[in-house]
């Protein structure tokens, strides 16, 4: 299993145009990924903050959606719309004695970096 986590700050003013992009993108991801449904929170003491959070049933599904264009979208629309972002997702690995964390993140710099080489 892997948790993936979205935290963005967004610029002033474009709140409800990141929630709309976030919607529009939602049922693309559960359509053709294997995808708990993604749920957004909003930090209460900082309204421009927000946390995308979802669960990825394996690594093939992880691979599977840095391909979607839908993905490359939404790195689009986090690097236009967002003052700081960040992607992290984690490898949760279930033994019955413990469960082993493998926590990677995606700064702005990797996500231009993406989008440059996968979105041109």
């Amino acid at each position: 299993m892997i948790d993936m986590t979205i935290l963005v700050k967004v610029m002033p003013g474009k709140g409800k145009e990141f929630i709309q992009a976030i919607r529009s993108l939602e049922d693309d991801f559960e359509q053709k990924l294997n995808l708990r449904k993604p749920v957004l929170y909003q930090v209460v003491d900082d309204r421009r903050a927000f946390s995308l959070a979802c669960e990825l049933g394996s690594q093939e599904d992880l691979n599977e959606l840095l391909d979607l264009e839908e993905f490359k979208v939404l790195i689009g629309a986090l690097t236009i719309l967002c003052e700081e972002s960040s992607i992290r997702y984690r490898h949760v690995i279930e033994s019955k004695s413990a469960v082993n964390e493998q926590p990677v993140i995606w700064d702005r710099k990797s996500m231009k970096s993406f989008v440059k080489r996968h979105c041109s």
